[in-house]
């Protein structure tokens, strides 16, 4: 199956654009308009604040992030009858968006789709084992002539008969 999460705005179709539209980086959450052009969410929540003329605004064009998550907080309030409203329940989802898309990006560049398949049928069929100790760390034995140190440098697979 075809990764969700991309980076590359040229190589995406209408629907991956869409998909993608909203993302974090340096710990902002941006909008992507177009292949040239983002903007962080809140910059876009203050251009259409000023678009739409909701004014007086409590903040300005230096508003720090956390000053317009605070008015849109308390916007939420107005719900979808006020501009004041749409506006905060559109950043919330902008923000709920890029949280999950983040999310599913994690676990896109962890494995494929279909090796997570293939290690829940596995786990499902009893064939999966997590070994108790990792390669490389030391494995000790207790025997009745005391304690013995090994080091695990490789696993084998056994076939099965």
């Amino acid at each position: 199956m075809k990764r969700l999460t991309m980076k590359d705005v040229h190589a995406m179709n209408m629907t991956e654009l869409a998909l993608n539209q909203v993302f974090v980086r340096d710990a902002r959450v941006w909008y992507r308009k177009g292949p040239e052009d983002e903007c962080s969410v809140c910059d876009l929540i203050l251009n259409a604040v000023k678009s739409l003329e909701l004014l007086p605004f409590p903040l300005y064009d230096d508003a720090t992030d956390q000053e317009v998550d605070d008015v849109m907080q308390s916007w939420l309030q107005f719900g979808e009858k006020q501009p004041e409203g749409i506006l905060a329940i559109l950043y919330r989802a902008l923000w709920a968006m890029a949280e999950v898309r983040e999310r599913l990006k994690l676990y896109e560049d962890a494995m494929t789709l279909e090796r997570a398949q293939e290690l829940a049928q596995a786990e499902k069929d009893g064939r999966l084992v997590v070994l108790p100790f990792c390669i490389g760390v030391p494995l000790y034995e207790a025997t009745g002539k005391g304690v013995r140190e090994y080091q695990v440098e490789q696993h084998m697979k056994h076939k099965q008969q």
